[in-house]
């Protein structure tokens, strides 16, 4: 039920209290509070960590310098992200420090009472535009926030607001990137990090952040001159998706903005006017819909050709094929078994994927082995079992017992006559070196290459 988490509490006198952020299993409560009403308190308010089972306040709004952070406008432009333990938290807030009253983003170590300036330039020195919306891991080891600041990182020139994302021991780094480094031809916003602090969610109106995004100007309407969509990227291999798109080839025909992650970042909720995300939507009005992210593998070359081997006579011929992570979300290979009528002609011989997870565009190599047991066609296939919803398409394994065998025809012919030479059972790549009789070809062929 609905109750007062101030009362017996230090801040039980407070008169005014907004912006909460909750740790994750509600004990410690974030926000912005004082004395008087929100605009005409008799005191600046104050950030305020209350932890309520013990019922103690720790006031942690103080930037790095140590002074007080707080006016009585911060309830319009302030925010607040506590980490899921309550250990860290992050919030924005015009600087006490700076004459430009902008906003700076500050990461609070509650329990070792100490502040680090997030939005800082790589000289220390505060950002010149506002940084503003942090979002926090559930280890106070990740945040990310946005900015119109164009001195926190190199290179950012293309005057438009972007989000940063940092880490604690690697720094400052910008998220809001095409694919090959480039800048975002649109400006970002309204971040959201999953509790692992691997995924970060945005809105953009950029266009060149994935391949295919094409959405342009809408209908007449809210946002019609530019339209947003959410993205979700990886921030440790830099795999990026837009996740406001549709289930068909159409453009969204509406802006969406407001994501949230799930805590493992599959699942991605976000608000979005477009009409054309999923079918029956009529209603004309802005929704909140939900996209999971479903994990995929593939298995390639499929299939496979090993070509011809001796029969039981080693070493055989041995392929490597790839496991690719080709979906939207990370999977684990769990497991690899051939099988077929002649499995027992092929042996996984390396295996760097079982155990591994896969996260989207990454991918893990096998060593197969083909060590025919009988001479002629051999046929099997190299499953993969994994956590995905369905499991990938078995990979088809070709061979043939026995040698390879070159057949001419015609053999014998007037001049004029076209011979073809036809190769059987050779494994790909095999180089075949022909010759003719002397005075056929003044200079010696190059060597045919067999292929699968």
């Amino acid at each position: 039920g609905l109750f007062d988490p101030f009362a017996g509490t230090q801040v039980a006198r407070f008169t005014f209290s907004t912006l909460p952020s909750l740790s994750e299993d509600g004990r410690y409560l974030a926000f912005l509070g004082g004395l008087g009403s929100g605009t005409t308190a008799r005191l600046p308010p104050g950030y305020v960590l209350l932890d309520r089972d013990t019922g103690i306040a720790t006031p942690f709004g103080v930037d790095q310098a140590g002074r007080q952070v707080g006016t009585t406008s911060s309830q319009f432009f302030g925010s607040i992200a506590v980490s899921g333990d309550g250990t860290r938290v992050a919030f924005s807030d015009q600087s006490p420090g700076s004459k430009l009253t902008r906003q700076q983003v500050w990461l609070r170590d509650v329990a070792g009472a100490s502040t680090t300036l997030l939005s800082a330039r790589p000289d220390g020195g505060e950002g010149t535009g506002d940084s503003y919306a942090p979002s926090i891991s559930a280890d106070g080891r990740v945040v990310a926030f946005a900015s119109t600041s164009s001195d926190l990182v190199a290179d950012d020139r293309n005057g438009l607001p972007d989000v940063l994302a940092w880490r604690d021991g690697a720094g400052l780094r910008r998220a809001s990137l095409s694919p090959d480094g480039g800048e975002a031809d649109g400006g970002s916003g309204e971040p959201a990090l999953s509790a692992n602090g691997r995924y970060l969610a945005f809105a953009s109106s950029a266009v060149n952040l994935v391949p295919g995004d094409t959405t342009g100007p809408l209908p007449p309407g809210a946002d019609a001159a530019n339209p947003t969509d959410v993205f979700a990227l990886d921030l440790v291999n830099g795999y990026r998706a837009r996740v406001s798109g549709g289930g068909g080839p159409s453009e969204p025909d509406g802006s969406s903005s407001a994501p949230a992650l799930s805590g493992n970042g599959r699942v991605v909720a976000f608000a979005s006017g477009a009409s054309n995300l999923v079918a029956g939507d009529t209603n004309g009005s802005e929704d909140v819909f939900v996209r999971q992210r479903i994990p995929e593998l593939t298995v390639a070359p499929n299939p496979t050709d090993f070509g011809s081997a001796p029969a039981q006579v080693p070493p055989g011929v041995t392929r490597t094929l790839t496991i690719s992570s080709t979906g939207g979300f990370a999977a684990r290979v769990t497991a690899l078994a051939l099988g077929g009528a002649d499995a027992g002609d092929f042996l996984a011989s390396a295996d760097t994927c079982t155990g591994t997870t896969l996260y989207p565009g990454d991918a893990c190599p096998v060593d197969v082995l083909f060590l025919p047991l009988a001479d002629g066609p051999r046929t099997a296939e190299l499953k993969v079992d994994a956590t995905t919803p369905t499991p990938p398409v078995p990979a088809t394994l070709l061979g043939s017992g026995g040698v390879g065998r070159i057949t001419v025809a015609p053999a014998i012919g007037p001049p004029g006559t076209v011979t073809v030479v036809t190769g059987a059972a050779f494994p790909p790549g095999t180089p075949i070196a022909l010759s003719w009789s002397a005075g056929i070809t003044p200079e010696p062929l190059t060597p045919i290459v067999t292929d699968a």
